[in-house]
């Protein structure tokens, strides 16, 4: 067990180089060349949500069963399953909802959890 705590510990070292995307210097580049940018990392818009997604907002919060509770660990099941149906209406190809799907709440925290693994 000992190992496998000093290798998991190790793990992050080899990120030590990678420096992160400056989106902010990206958007001022774009907004200089002309470029319409919509500047969401301060959640700072007046775009109104779509109708559906505000219905689908209500209907979630109104769920007790699941609104007033963390949801499990790799996401809830009707997502991980509609995440299946899409895929593999775009490609062909099914990936097992229980087994080959899982929902977080960031992609960057996905892709260095699964690095990480």
């Amino acid at each position: 067990m000992e190992r496998s705590r000093q290798a998991a510990a190790s793990r992050p070292s080899r990120f030590a180089n990678v420096s992160p995307l400056d989106i902010i210097a990206v958007a001022k580049s774009a907004d200089a060349l002309g470029a319409q940018v919509l500047r969401m990392e301060n959640l700072d818009t007046d775009l109104a949500p779509p109708a559906a997604a505000l219905t689908a907002t209500l209907d979630a919060l109104t769920d007790l069963g699941w609104s007033s509770s963390y949801l499990p660990f790799t996401g809830k099941q009707c997502l991980r399953e509609a995440v299946s149906d899409q895929i593999h209406a775009r490609t062909g190809h099914r990936y097992d909802p229980d087994t080959e799907v899982v929902i977080s709440s960031g992609g960057l925290a996905a892709v260095f959890a699964a690095l990480l693994a």
